[in-house]
């Protein structure tokens, strides 16, 4: 049939992802942009609205040092940016189905934080793939440099689990899986 219509191509919803760091404005900066440049590259740009958010030292102005570290590992990012405080700005948490964080100690403290809601945590420094940091407790702490090269590292996983993560109201809870039956049937 000539003149049939078209199927019209289901619309996407976007994705609400919040980056957020509790030690460093400038690394939630870059985490964002290293996020924000795979999601170019991979086409999922369109589909996300990375949002960036911290707390004590994580929020504030992030500048020159954040474009020199993304500079470094071929990222352009202008001028200054900041760094919203998210106890200020508890509407970043709105519709979030995963939450960036760059340390296991800023997830720690966000799972408290009600706003957090059932948001899926993705800590960089955890991230398989990625460069790590000598394990020598007496070394000194990298540069944001290293970290942001590091994160450089993994962050095409890290937005393969954002994308994938599923929508707050449709996370499982424990008690939605039936663990005995999938024991039974492992019997060799």
């Amino acid at each position: 049939m000539p003149n049939a219509p078209r199927p019209v191509p289901p619309v996407l919803p976007i994705l609400p992802v919040l980056v957020a760091s509790g030690r460093s404005a400038d690394r939630a900066r870059s985490i964002a942009c290293l996020l924000l440049d795979a999601a170019q590259r991979s086409g999922w740009a369109e589909r996300l609205d990375v949002r960036v958010g911290g707390f004590d030292a994580g929020a504030g102005l992030a500048g020159e040092a954040s474009r020199r570290a993304l500079a470094a590992v071929g990222i352009t990012a202008a001028g200054t940016h900041g760094v919203a405080d998210l106890a200020e700005h508890a509407a970043l948490f709105d519709g979030v189905a995963c939450i960036v964080c760059d340390t296991a100690d800023t997830a720690d403290d966000l799972l408290d934080w009600d706003e957090a809601g059932e948001a899926q945590f993705v800590v960089l420094d955890e991230v398989e793939g990625r460069e790590a940091s000598p394990d020598d407790e007496d070394a000194p702490a990298p540069s944001l440099a290293e970290q942001v090269a590091a994160d450089a590292s993994c962050i095409e996983e890290v937005l393969r689990r954002v994308v994938t993560s599923p929508p707050p109201s449709g996370r499982l809870r424990d008690d939605d899986l039936d663990l005995e039956d999938d024991e039974e049937g492992d019997e060799d």
